[in-house]
């Protein structure tokens, strides 16, 4: 029976993620240099407007998308944890159970992030479970990327099915696959969560697609 190529899939991924680059700029005005005297009303009609701003400004920065690191505050509630040393998938109810997890984590200044893909028999033969989330420049090709991945690998051609997006350092996100709340995978010391909307690749005929909730305990 013809095998995957593995590269071939890691590459179709990240290929994925490269063409859906996100770039900001931005420009500063020049403030007005005329001075107005301190007891003048326009001079406190401008004050109170200034603070109205600024916050307006850190409210639209407080609910920005995204996340500024690796880590979340909490794992997301109603999730059953995975045993540790294990991941699992359940997609449209049905679970998908993977032992023998090894997570790789990355940790240094400007580069964060939790990869790991696990095999194991299910009951659509030999699958493969690939999550990954990553922030910062020095991983990856945008600032922020994050995957679930399911494959079934028995068939002549693999089938393949995922969410996946890319974001900015501003908080917006791109979905390539799929769909989800942001951040996707919540990650909160060796432990990993995500729900959201697996979708079929392209080229895909019969993927494991749909709603599904994922765990992984990378202790």
């Amino acid at each position: 029976m013809p095998r995957i190529d593995r590269s071939s899939l890691l590459s179709l991924s990240a290929a994925v993620g490269a063409t859906m680059l996100v770039s900001a700029c931005g420009s500063d005005a020049e403030p007005d240099s005329a001075e107005v005297p301190a007891d003048s009303p326009t001079s406190a009609d401008s004050s109170a407007s200034g603070d109205d701003t600024a916050d307006s400004t850190d409210q639209e920065a407080s609910t920005g998308g995204g996340i500024d690191g690796l880590e979340s505050a909490a794992l997301p509630g109603g999730i059953e944890s995975a045993a540790p040393g294990t991941a699992y998938i359940e997609i449209e109810g049905e679970r998908l159970e993977f032992p023998g997890l090894e997570c790789s984590f990355t940790d240094e200044e400007d580069a964060e992030a939790v990869n790991f893909t696990v095999e194991a028999d299910t009951q659509h033969g030999l699958t493969e479970l690939w999550v990954s989330r990553a922030i910062g420049w020095n991983v990856g090709f945008d600032y922020e990327e994050e995957l679930v991945q399911v494959s079934l690998l028995d068939g002549e051609f693999a089938e393949i099915s995922m969410a996946q997006n890319s974001g900015d350092e501003d908080g917006g996100t791109d979905w390539h696959r799929g769909d989800g709340p942001d951040p996707l995978l919540a990650v909160v010391g060796s432990e990993v969560m995500a729900t959201g909307t697996l979708e079929g690749h392209a080229g895909s005929d019969n993927p494991e697609a749909g709603q599904f909730v994922m765990a992984a305990h990378c202790g």
